[in-house]
């Protein structure tokens, strides 16, 4: 099986998908940061500070899982593109890049 175009666009698509998850982290901690002066006045001071700190560690293991999943389906897409890689497809890059 040669390389071809199909196989970059499919990383491209892994590498957007993690783009749009890093955003939509960024956008909730966002949203908690806005919504924590509202726990802080109507409820004991205790309380929010144990309700920010389970949401903190919360929102910290998600984006460390994210991160961890996204770099382990890159890394396993782009290993598997570069064993399918064909050595006359490499041969023939190769001499196209030396041009």
């Amino acid at each position: 099986m040669e390389f071809g175009f199909e196989r970059c666009v499919d990383v491209c698509c892994v590498k957007d998908v993690y783009m749009i998850a890093s955003m939509a982290i960024v956008i909730t901690v966002c949203v908690w940061h806005a919504v924590v002066p509202a726990i802080d006045n109507h409820f004991e001071r205790e309380t929010a500070s144990r309700c920010d700190t389970i949401v903190a560690a919360t929102l910290g293991l998600a984006y460390v899982v994210a991160h961890i999943a996204f770099v382990v389906v890159i890394a396993s897409r782009v290993c598997t593109i570069a064993l399918s890689v064909s050595p006359s497809a490499i041969k023939r890059s190769q001499r196209i890049f030396c041009l």
